[in-house]
């Protein structure tokens, strides 16, 4: 990606001095350093954001996922059994 904005801040001598052997250190540019160290930041809290997002609509969701309001607390007990029936139904007549 082409760099053509330039940004400047105010900084103590400290921390320029720390940046600046930490670009050594990694044999990249202060300017790549700290290009990359602004892109982690981004990342890092743009998924933060994007979790609190996904976290906020499960919980939203929560209660109706499987849930049905048809008021019959055996139907779900009712529907297995049927299926199995249906199902041995199936096997006893291809077997035969």
């Amino acid at each position: 990606m082409a760099k053509t904005d330039v940004y400047s801040w105010r900084l103590s001598r400290e921390l320029k001095r720390l940046l600046a052997e930490a670009a050594r250190d990694e044999r990249v540019s202060l300017a790549d350093l700290l290009e990359g160290i602004a892109t982690e930041w981004l990342r890092m809290h743009r998924d933060a954001d994007e979790e609190t997002r996904q976290l906020a609509l499960h919980e939203a969701a929560a209660p109706c996922i499987g849930a049905l309001a048809g008021g019959d607390p055996g139907r779900s007990r009712r529907v297995r059994e049927a299926l199995r029936e249906k199902l041995a139904a199936r096997r006893r007549s291809r077997s035969s």
